[in-house]
């Protein structure tokens, strides 16, 4: 009886021990670093066998590695060096282009036409006037995207100008002989965009011909002598102190219209120019005291001087011996130090006061005896006070002196100094061509960069020095152009090239945005906001100075997606060197990983493949890279085999003979790259055929495979369709199976390389995972694997992958031998939502792949799922938060209102009309007679430009900064981690257990969720802050 009772305390004890067992189970408690770790570690098993055995990777890195190829590292000295020739054959030939208008404006100004009567009788198509459209008989062009008349140009003049003064006319009527060249142009250059000529009397003719786009207010006051392109081109570089009275006698409107003087007068300087402003009474004081240099005239360093302007306070007397003194200080400092703070050409002081000057020439003639410095006077306000003085020391030191007595003929008599200014251009044998920052074409022709040349008056008699400026010519380029030179397929995913000019500024690089809105004046970009590593302004420097070498750092790449958190930092190497016979150098960046494969045979089987490569199934893509001239293997699906001696005669359809022609029509290294990958690629497995039926393929859940190479050819199978699988084409639609289509985005240039390559530094066999575009409640999960040949591997040859199903991707995380052994640990099973546990997978950006948390929750940052974990999984080191400064974000102007135009409220609007009135008026009644009377009356009654399909759409947006940040892997992403998260303030945590999936990306995070009922979960957004533009010294 003894034993029977025993027997029966020892299996109710093993009752309650499993019993408590399960009961520890479902509270979370045997969740811990141990299992989490096994778990990992078995997903990345299953991961590791299921992937090699779908696609038959070992055969492929098998074939990969008995090739014949040996790979060399990459001489970046010499890519630079012939990218550099390539680039400065292009600039050659757009200057070129532009050479010739200029030369024929030259010649056509000396044949002006002066009889008054025939002037006003000169027909004209004025492109904002009402029957415009259809005056000029358009059609659509694919390269402007727009109605144009491409045989005609087209005449802008700004609403405060009178069009019918002689001078205009005969602009009008000089330049109308342009169109023979514009056309001539446009014939021979296609990549030639608009084409124009902006005349010193604001006569804008461009070509095409097209109605001039709407406004807002009606009123057309666009005035080509006031932008950026004829800035740049008909002006020299400068150094300028500016000098504001602030005294008792300036109170009231002289101040307010010296204010709006000086922010005119900033307008009018371009990144070729330094400046200060400096403001006085007894005291002469910088308007920022922080930086009492000169400072360069970028958009950001001229709009935050404009916002300082109402940031001091007037009264007391002028000084103004002292704010001469110390303005010839700042001119001499920057004339001795490096010309970093220096234009290295003219100088000039500009003085705003109301007239009631000091006797100062004692003083300009000590400091000013070689009359080197112009001095420029603008006399603002009534005239209260003798002006003689003053005009004595302009009239003596090769300057200017000016009245501005009221608010409505600041921008005109401010436009007058350049005039001045300009002389300089008149004295040099050479005027080389100037190009502008790039920026996005508001007619929609993308990125672009404007190159400008001045045009000049010449008198034979006066000798070959020109007399005087007619205006400035120029043409828009579009950017892809120079992006065309660059050898992509030699400098891998992550490696890239990039062009600066002597100031900095980018002409092109990848990371210029052109998605984040339209700029009426787009501020330049300088190359140290798009390099983010720590020896930028070094490289910056080099460049500048015109020097060639190279330089190692760290740096931060941004994917393509980092508005959503996505970036690396990766090792690369920068080669740079000048591009001869213009103002730009050029650099390469790359990585150590970077190799040139060099194959010395011709695989008879890789030309097989190109000749058929459209079978069933199978469809293959090349990238538009020029391998051959002449080629179009991209556009073809199947060549017919002309058997031959040799495999380039086959190729290319008997086009190319013999080895001297081969050298000479085509890139022999990616030609030969192409027929080898040609070859390896046909080795991609073609799925069992079970697969291929579609419903065993949705259950197996493949949806496609793919190899894509990096000489730019891509093979893949496209097994399911329907909405489980988004289609590796990253389209927001899912492809047909067998309907042929075209692969466009998956290449060495697309996001799925630019990941993998990014892998690389951290294993060499891993395998990434990439959440797919969502289709109503589906994602679809890619797979990609580098394969890797040459010395330890280390040089990328191909990707090879596969997309699947989110139901397979799930089914292999739960079905690893833990989990069916111990199904209380799978925290994903629909029994486990009483949340014991939250379980993440997440990749290296903290992105999640999968969580047993809600559905929608998928595809999210972990930063705003719960913060909580991703702030202690930064604690932990296993990610880390990287800051970037955006600089180039655009804001609504409603969002923030500029302090410059704070300045001149209310009087913007009333000067905008005021000012069309009385210049028109003045002009008109100088030029009086009836027919010009009923013409002007009526087009300033009306109040608007041409009536038609045309209207300027531009958003009123402004520059602004995006502070961006992203999640990138810390120290200890490949370490076993377990920690606690801080719950709430009475220092609740939750224990959270991470571990590595080996051979993969991804890491898996398990959370103990027991306390979760007095856990408060914080969110971390990613989403860019937004600020004004700050002072960005441009050294």
């Amino acid at each position: 009886m003894a034993v029977q009772g025993s027997k029966f305390w020892m299996a109710l004890v093993a009752i309650f021990i499993m019993i408590s067992f399960h009961q520890s189970s479902i509270n979370g408690q045997l969740f811990n670093l141990e299992n989490t770790n096994l778990w990992a570690d078995q997903i990345g098993n299953e991961i590791y066998k299921f992937a090699y055995e779908t696609l038959d990777l070992e055969q492929i890195e098998n074939t990969y590695q008995r090739q014949d190829i040996i790979v060399e590292d990459l001489n970046g000295s010499l890519v630079v060096q012939e990218l550099s020739k390539n680039l400065r054959s292009t600039f050659l030939t757009k200057v070129s282009a532009l050479q010739k208008l200029v030369n024929a404006v030259q010649l056509l100004a000396n044949d002006k036409l002066d009889n008054e009567t025939e002037l006003r009788q000169l027909h004209y198509y004025d492109s904002t006037s009402e029957n415009i459209t259809e005056e000029l008989n358009m059609v659509y062009s694919p390269i402007y995207k727009t109605m144009v008349n491409t045989s005609i140009s087209v005449i802008q003049i700004p609403k405060n100008v009178y069009s019918g003064n002689k001078t205009v006319l005969q602009t009008i009527e000089y330049t109308r002989n342009l169109n023979k060249y514009f056309v001539e142009n446009y014939n021979n250059d296609s990549n030639l965009r608009n084409q124009y000529f902006g005349g010193t009397y604001a006569v804008f003719r461009t070509f095409p011909g097209r109605p001039w786009p709407k406004d807002k207010s009606g009123i057309v006051l666009y005035d080509c002598r006031q932008r950026g392109w004829y800035i740049l081109g008909s002006d020299s570089p400068k150094n300028i102190v500016i000098m504001l009275d602030r005294s008792g006698s300036m109170r009231g409107m002289p101040l307010t219209i010296a204010k709006w003087g000086v922010s005119n007068l900033l307008d009018t300087l371009n990144q070729n120019d330094f400046f200060t402003i400096l403001t006085f009474n007894e005291s002469t004081t910088p308007v920022i005291d922080c930086y009492p240099d000169l400072i360069q005239a970028t958009d950001n360093n001229k709009q935050l001087y404009k916002d300082y302007l109402e940031k001091f306070e007037d009264g007391g007397r002028a000084d103004f011996n002292q704010s001469y003194a110390t303005a010839f200080e700042m001119l001499h400092n920057a004339r001795t130090q490096s010309y970093r703070h220096s234009a290295k050409c003219q100088e000039a002081i500009i003085l705003f006061t109301d007239g009631a000057a000091q006797y100062v020439d004692k003083l300009i003639a000590e400091k000013n005896k070689d009359k080197k410095i112009r001095l420029i006077t603008f006399i603002v306000g009534p005239q209260f006070y003798d002006t003689n003085e003053i005009q004595k020391l302009a009239n003596k030191y090769n300057g200017f002196l000016a009245k501005v007595p009221s608010i409505g003929q600041v921008r005109d008599v401010i436009r007058q100094y350049t005039e001045v200014m300009n002389k300089p251009l008149l004295n040099d044998d050479v005027h080389p061509a100037k190009w502008t920052s790039v920026y996005w074409d508001k007619l929609g022709l993308g990125l672009v960069t404007t190159v400008v040349l001045p045009a000049f008056q010449f008198n034979a008699s006066a000798g070959p020095l020109p007399e005087k400026l007619l205006g400035v010519m120029a043409t828009d380029v579009p950017i892809e152009i120079f992006q065309q030179c660059v050898p992509q397929h030699l400098l891998s995913p992550n490696g890239y090239a990039f062009v600066i000019d002597n100031n900095g500024l980018v002409l092109f690089h990848p990371g210029i945005t052109a998605s984040n809105g339209y700029l009426e004046n787009p501020p330049p970009i300088d190359i140290i906001h798009l390099e983010h590593g720590s020896r930028t302004e070094e490289l910056r420097q080099a460049m500048i100075d015109r020097l060639t070498g190279s330089i190692s750092m760290e740096t931060e790449i941004l994917h393509q997606n980092v508005n959503q958190g996505r970036g690396i930092i990766k090792k690369m190497t920068y080669h740079y060197t000048p591009i001869a016979n213009t103002s730009y150098s050029v650099a390469i960046a790359i990585e150590d990983t970077t190799g040139l494969p060099n194959t010395t045979s011709c695989h008879s089987l890789g030309i097989e493949y190109l000749n058929n490569m459209t079978q069933n199934s199978i469809a293959t893509t090349i990238l538009n890279w020029l391998h051959c001239q002449g080629d179009d293997f991209h556009l073809s699906s199947k060549y017919d085999p002309k058997m031959s001696r040799n495999c380039y005669h086959e190729i290319t359809s008997g086009q190319i003979n013999d080895s001297t022609d081969f050298d000479k029509l085509c890139n022999k290294a990616l030609f030969k790259q192409l027929l080898h990958d040609s070859y390896c690629v046909s080795k991609l497995k073609v799925p069992h055929q079970a697969l291929q039926d579609d419903t065993l393929a949705n259950q197996e859940g493949i949806c496609d495979t793919f190899i894509s190479t990096f000489s730019g050819i891509t093979k893949y199978y496209t097994l399911i369709s329907g909405q489980r699988c988004c289609n590796i084409l990253g389209s927001s639609q899912c492809m047909q199976k067998g309907s042929g289509f075209e692969i466009r985005n998956i290449s060495v240039q697309s996001p799925l390389y630019e990941r993998v390559v990014s892998e690389l530094s951290v294993n060499q066999s891993h395998f990434t995972f990439r959440l797919q575009h969502r289709i109503g409640a589906h994602y679809s999960i890619l797979i990609t694997k580098p394969i890797n040949i040459g010395k330890s591997n280390k040089f990328l040859r191909a990707v090879v992958g596969m997309e699947m199903t989110f139901h397979r991707f799930r089914s292999i995380i739960t079905s690893v031998p833990l989990l069916n052994e111990n199904p209380a640990l799978n925290c994903f099973n629909i029994s486990n939502k009483s949340k014991v546990a939250t379980c993440f997978i997440l990749d290296e950006n903290a992105f999640i792949l999968d969580t047993n948390l809600d559905s929608t929750e998928v595809g999210k940052p972990l930063s705003i799922v719960d913060g909580n974990l991703l702030g202690s999984l930064i604690l932990n080191n296993v990610y880390i938060r990287e800051t970037i400064w955006d600089y180039q974000g655009v804001c609504s102007n409603s969002q923030t209102s500029s302090s410059a135009r704070k300045i001149m409220n209310p009087f913007i609007s009333v000067y905008n009309y005021f000012s069309v009135f009385t210049t028109s008026l003045f002009s008109f009644l100088a030029h009086f007679n009836l027919a010009s009377m009923i013409s002007y009356l009526g087009s300033f009654l009306h109040g608007r430009v041409a009536e038609g399909s045309y209207t300027d759409i531009r958003p009123d947006n402004k520059s602004c900064i995006y502070i961006r940040q992203f999640i990138l892997l810390g120290e200890n992403a490949s370490s076993r981690v377990t920690g606690n998260t801080i719950c709430d303030s009475d220092g609740n945590t939750r224990t959270f257990y991470m571990s590595p999936i080996n051979n993969t990306n991804l890491r898996l995070v398990v959370v103990d969720e027991s306390k979760s009922d007095v856990c408060q979960n914080d969110t971390i957004t990613f989403t860019p802050a937004t600020v004004d533009i700050l002072l960005k010294l441009s050294i």
